[in-house]
């Protein structure tokens, strides 16, 4: 099933996704969250598998460019939607490739 994000998580053109860790970090310095760790395997492994969830009817693969891809695009929307740094946001869902 190929990637087709929302209209709402699309940012415009002006806004810029992150790709790299900012340049102001030392170069011995490593940020340690799922984030850097995500944005940093796009990079180096754009095309390797990440989330397989092959146990259901039609399965579902996500390399880690394309997830990557999802988790700005969620960033973005929740921006969109007023959800600003040190708000609480909750996830009820079932573990399932919608919710990756």
């Amino acid at each position: 099933m190929p990637f087709e994000p929302t209209p709402a998580s699309i940012p415009p053109p002006t806004v810029l996704l992150r790709q790299d860790p900012p340049t102001s970090w030392a170069v011995n310095y490593t940020a340690l969250n799922p984030l850097s760790v995500l944005l940093r395997a796009a990079l180096i492994y754009p095309d390797k598998p990440a989330l397989l969830h092959e146990d259901v009817p039609r399965p579902v693969y996500y390399t880690y460019a394309v997830w990557a891809q999802r988790v700005q695009n969620l960033a973005y929307a929740l921006r969109a939607a007023g959800i600003r740094p040190g708000d609480r946001v909750a996830v009820v869902a079932p573990n399932c490739p919608l919710i990756a």
